[in-house]
């Protein structure tokens, strides 16, 4: 809570920082302002984006951020954050790429495919590795993906295992 000044009366008030004007009436006042008739949008709504906290006029219910920017960084965020295992706690497949992750261990004994080193005897942390890199157009399915250490994955980088010809050991 602190400080804050409403937008269209330019009073200062206290309140909760997402906040944007100081009562009711200045808010149906603006709203009458955004309202477009002759271009019939029935929803303008004037709001912060949650990633640069610039005010931009929403006219639309889906449109959450103000530019192409922002919604750009809030989806690199969430591919991050969907590779290291994240998730959203209101999605139903919460659980997935662990699950996936683990099959993948299972089927390849945790064993890394690339140097033969496994985790109970070496000590050594598994990652999951696209066989097809992703920047290469490689995809997210059980067939493109393999069980590699740290090590050999971060040596493999987003190169083709033919280009540096390596064979699975299976």
């Amino acid at each position: 809570m602190k400080d804050l000044k409403c937008i269209v009366c330019k009073k200062i008030f206290y309140g909760a920082t997402n906040r944007l004007y100081c009562s009711v009436e200045c808010s149906r006042k603006r709203q009458k302002e955004l309202y477009d008739k002759n271009k019939k949008v029935y929803f303008k709504k004037e709001v912060k984006c949650p990633i640069c906290n610039k005010l931009f006029i929403r006219k639309h219910r889906c449109k959450i951020y103000c530019s192409k920017d922002c919604s750009d960084q809030i989806y690199i965020r969430k591919k991050k954050e969907l590779n290291m295992g994240i998730f959203n706690t209101k999605r139903k497949d919460k659980y997935q790429f662990l699950r996936i992750r683990f099959e993948i261990f299972k089927r390849d004994n945790f064993v890394c495919q690339y140097c033969g080193r496994n985790v109970k005897d070496d000590k050594i942390k598994l990652n999951v590795d696209h066989i097809h890199p992703r920047k290469l157009g490689g995809k997210n399915n059980k067939e493109n993906l393999i069980t590699s250490c740290e090590d050999c994955n971060l040596g493999k980088a987003d190169v083709l295992l033919t280009d540096r010809r390596l064979s699975k050991q299976r």
